[in-house]
């Protein structure tokens, strides 16, 4: 490049740290990018060799320093010349949460073992836990009104 400086949106494009141009200069109204470690709210900023640059795109924020300068956009191989990283991209991303929390045995959902022993396949509430049938089936014709004859119909009569 012929000239010392040259603006920070072109710049940023240039070097592919942005997508668009356009992109580039939302960055920096947005306030993602910061040269010298002041913020760049004007896109026409003049960016010279040697400056730092920190950059925040998306959740990643890269600190970056300016190593050379080019007439117009450059592939990618030699994007990577005009800059050099200060330190690695830090991502900006809460570590991932636990998928599964770990709880006390007996809280939250029975376990199969449990879920045997509560049903036992093949027998009848009925005939385990009479007292138990009655009330939930009582209870049910209760909260039904006018709508309990099909309920008091399964209701067998001779455990009463």
């Amino acid at each position: 490049m012929t000239g010392e400086a040259l603006r920070i949106d072109k710049w940023l494009w240039f070097v592919r740290l942005a997508k668009t141009r356009t992109a580039a200069q939302e960055l920096c109204e947005a306030g993602h990018v910061s040269l010298n470690g002041e913020k760049v709210l004007k896109t026409a900023r003049e960016v010279r060799v040697g400056d730092e640059l920190g950059i925040l795109r998306g959740t990643t924020r890269f600190h970056i320093r300016v190593a050379g300068l080019a007439d117009r956009r450059v592939g990618a191989p030699v994007a990577r010349t005009l800059y050099e990283h200060l330190s690695a991209p830090e991502s900006l991303k809460p570590p991932p949460e636990r998928v599964f929390e770990i709880r006390a045995a007996g809280t939250g959902r029975p376990t199969k073992k449990d879920r045997r022993e509560n049903s036992e396949a093949g027998q009848n509430i009925l005939e385990k836990k009479p007292e138990a049938f009655y009330k939930q089936a009582h209870h049910l014709t209760n909260s039904l009104g006018d709508r309990k004859w099909p309920l008091l119909l399964m209701i067998p009569a001779s455990n009463a």
